[in-house]
């Protein structure tokens, strides 16, 4: 935190990036003290404020008078606090240091009548600042002194840029992937393939993203797969949160769990803001030996949630962002005495090309900020770098298949000459000794691209070869399994040209081996 003040109060304007429980409160705390200014914090999330003016309240110690303020009656009062809030109707405002929630800074087409009195202006969140409502209070604002906060610069609008041009560069920055290895302690995702493919009479090529997660929505069969994982993981003595992108789907999961722990909590949109923070409240209330459940709405427990017990993260549905894998990760980030790891149970819908492909969207941010791969609940980690790009797997890729002992499965969605006659070359004597080699590849008028006849005559080396082909029409993923055990997943082409930016992963699993032959060979 020390590095990180000194950075920020040599400039005049910037952005703090840092990870969730790097202590973001404490530092602007700092700032404001070494400023000595009239400050506005502005907040976008009601969540936020009431953490705010405790953060204040504990760390700043100023030497005012308590301001006067005059009620709708006319009467003279001086306020209990010199630190203000306003959130709708409620204004305590005092024009010293207050926290102010964005929207409620006009009201009527009036700005409220303080704001030409700060010296400084900090922006929590700050990846909000692009929004119309805080451009426009950052432009009403004549302060000196303009920084934001936020652990997640990136936004999925791509608009950053304004940001940076309202509050000025990144000035200092504490990674996800710093925070992770200052825990100390194991941070893994355990991938877990689902059954989930089309219904019947879907047109693949037209599905509409909404059709797409209303499949996993109404999913039963993955639902009971979710459930069965929760209920491992209580026994065991974790503290799972179940995150869904619906209210009806975090409500049914909600039913089906409450009797399996001392205490389910489920936090949606239904929930009034009062009931909300009475759930936060008795949670932080819940004995450390009563077995806990919280299932949610992923907005409800992004920005500001602190419920550092919490210790084991289950992806009800699929993101793909990595601002929100970042955000959702960092609910485990907190530290807690007894915690030994943190799990991520990531659901791979590898039937359904497009959470097939948001999954590999999400390897690259595990691999971004420091997770690793496990292979199930007790955290059995995979070698370090289990997570490689399109460059990076390629020598470890390779000794796997020359290692071989039964029975080699490579399923590629682009094929090309060099690589299967690579291949060929490479796994001759590896068949000559007994190994099955079997090639997962589409038709060869369905790749979409290149000419029929062309891959007809690369399937037909690889039959002349030895291989085992099997063709597909509908998907093909990228993955390889070798010996029933070790598995390679991602969205790289293993028989086709790769690009660097492309993940994959690699376990070693006989679980998850034979979830994925069962899927492909079905």
């Amino acid at each position: 935190q020390k590095p990180a003040l000194e950075e920020m109060l040599k400039f005049d304007n910037g952005i703090l990036q840092a990870a969730t429980a790097f202590g973001k409160t404490v530092v602007c705390s700092a700032m404001i003290a070494e400023k000595k200014v009239n400050t506005l914090i502005i907040l976008e999330s009601s969540a936020l404020l009431d953490q705010w003016k405790e953060a204040l309240e504990q760390f700043l110690d100023i030497e005012e008078q308590l301001p006067e303020y005059k009620t709708k009656s006319g009467q003279i009062r001086v306020r209990k606090s010199l630190i203000g809030k306003l959130q709708g109707p409620h204004d305590s405002m005092t024009g010293i240091v207050d926290i102010a929630m964005a929207g409620s800074l006009r009201k009527k087409g009036e700005w409220h009548p303080l704001l030409d009195q700060y010296g400084m202006v900090l922006v929590d969140e700050c990846h909000h600042a692009a929004s119309d409502t805080i451009r426009e209070i950052l432009q009403k604002v004549p302060a000196k002194y303009v920084y934001g906060v936020t652990a997640t610069p990136k936004r999925a609008d791509g608009l950053e840029k304004i940001n940076d041009m309202l509050l000025g560069p990144i000035r200092y920055s504490y990674s996800a992937k710093e925070k992770v290895k200052a825990q100390g302690i194991p941070h893994l995702v355990y991938p877990r393939f689902t059954r989930t493919v089309f219904p019947r009479g879907i047109i693949k090529e037209k599905i509409h993203p909404n059709e797409a997660y209303e499949i996993l929505r109404q999913n039963t069969v993955r639902d009971e797969q979710i459930l069965s994982d929760v209920k491992e993981c209580i026994a065991a003595g974790r503290t799972p949160v179940i995150l869904s992108r619906y209210k009806d789907h975090a409500e049914r999961l909600y039913e089906q769990i409450k009797e399996y722990a001392d205490k389910v909590f489920l936090m949606t949109g239904n929930n009034s803001k009062k009931e909300h923070k009475q759930i936060r409240e008795q949670l932080q209330r819940t004995d450390p030996q009563e077995t806990l459940v919280l299932i949610a709405t992923g907005s409800l427990i992004g920005e500001g949630f602190d419920f550092p017990r919490l210790d084991t993260l289950f992806m009800a549905t699929p993101v793909s962002f990595r601002s929100v894998v970042e955000q959702y990760a960092g609910r485990l980030n907190r530290n807690y005495a007894g915690k030994k790891d943190v799990i991520i149970f990531d659901y791979v819908d590898s039937h359904i090309s497009m959470f097939e492909k948001m999954y590999a969207k999400r390897l690259k941010a595990y691999r971004q900020i420091g997770y690793e791969i496990c292979s199930g609940l007790h955290g059995e980690k995979q070698e370090v770098n289990a997570i490689f790009d399109g460059e990076s797997y390629r020598k470890i890729f390779r000794k796997d298949l020359l290692e071989a002992g039964q029975r080699i499965v490579i399923s590629s969605s682009v094929i090309s000459a060099k690589k299967i006659y690579d291949l060929i070359d490479m796994l001759k004597e590896k068949q000559e000794s007994g190994i099955e080699v079997t090639i997962i590849t589409w038709e060869p008028d369905a790749y979409g691209f290149g000419d029929a006849a062309f891959w007809m005559g690369l399937h037909e080396d690889m039959r002349q070869a030895g291989f085992f082909m099997k063709t597909v029409e509908n998907s093909c993923e990228n993955f390889a399994v070798i010996d029933q055990e070790i598995v390679w997943y991602g969205n790289i082409h293993l028989l086709g040209k790769e690009k660097i930016e492309d993940n994959i992963m690699r376990v070693k699993d006989k679980k998850i081996a034979a979830e994925l032959m069962e899927l492909a060979f079905q």
